[in-house]
């Protein structure tokens, strides 16, 4: 696998990108925090999704939203190139291109994607690997075509979910404590069952996942700009039992292990 940091010309990190010669096997059911769009050079994956699963052939493009359920299943691919891109990165760009749009709008991860903006993906992804200077204005200008040809109004993320934000926020803020169902539920006031039932249904995964997930997403984020690289503290930091338990999770959404993702 090779692994790719993205930076503007004022050195601030806006992405990443992978390239991986065979896609990952084991990936779980887990979300990202970046827009990220992906695509095969040779052969066939499964996509599965939070209420279906599709068949992406060589060449097509693959979504996935920022927070969208989802994880990927090889069947046979090579030369599998994705890119993760920061939202807040995104959410700027729309604002050039929309008339102030009140939070990201995300794409369709159904929408067909013609053949040549498929291409013109694949070649970008193949250009950066050589050269990332001018990525971003590459990115810019990709991606800008992608939002006014397959933005979709009606998919925009629900905001107004009270339950949702108020644990989502809690999470957030408590990340480097090992959080659990039961300290959850306890401190929202509702039944530990109920509180599962009604967690999956709005988030799409059991409270347990779902934390393990913002937990990696957290500490990826992170320990770029982290002085200490010692994974077995840096694992305790960050609310894992211990390196091995922070190793597997991280493989299981990002096909490497972490050791490898920071000496990148």
């Amino acid at each position: 696998m090779e692994l790719k940091h993205l930076y503007t010309k004022n050195d601030s990190k806006f992405g990443e990108i992978k390239r991986l010669k065979t896609a990952y096997s084991d990936y779980k059911f887990h979300s990202h925090s970046k827009l990220c769009l992906g695509i095969i050079e040779e052969g066939t994956i499964c996509v599965e999704y939070e209420k279906n699963k599709k068949i992406i052939n060589n060449k097509n493009l693959i979504i996935f939203n920022p927070g969208e359920i989802h994880k990927t299943i090889n069947i046979d691919s090579h030369d599998y190139f994705i890119i993760f891109l920061d939202k807040n990165w995104c959410y700027n760009l729309q604002q050039k291109i929309f008339n102030n749009p009140t939070d990201l709008i995300p794409i369709d991860s159904n929408i067909q994607i013609n053949t040549n903006d498929n291409l013109k993906f694949l070649n970008i992804c193949k250009m950066i690997f050589k050269d990332s200077y001018n990525c971003e204005n590459l990115l810019i200008e990709y991606l800008s075509n992608i939002y006014i040809q397959y933005k979709t109004e009606e998919l925009k993320l629900n905001t107004n979910n009270e339950f949702k934000n108020q644990v989502n926020q809690y999470i957030n803020d408590n990340l480097n404590y090992k959080l659990t169902t039961q300290n959850l539920s306890k401190y929202f006031s509702y039944d530990k069952s109920y509180f599962i039932r009604r967690f999956k249904k709005e988030f799409g995964m059991t409270p347990n996942n779902y934390i393990i997930n913002k937990k990696i997403e957290f500490f990826k984020d992170s320990i770029i700009l982290s002085e200490n690289k010692d994974l077995s503290l840096l694992a305790q930091e960050f609310g894992f039992y211990d390196q091995s338990h922070l190793n597997r999770n991280f493989k299981k959404i990002f096909a490497v292990s972490p050791n490898k993702y920071i000496n990148v």
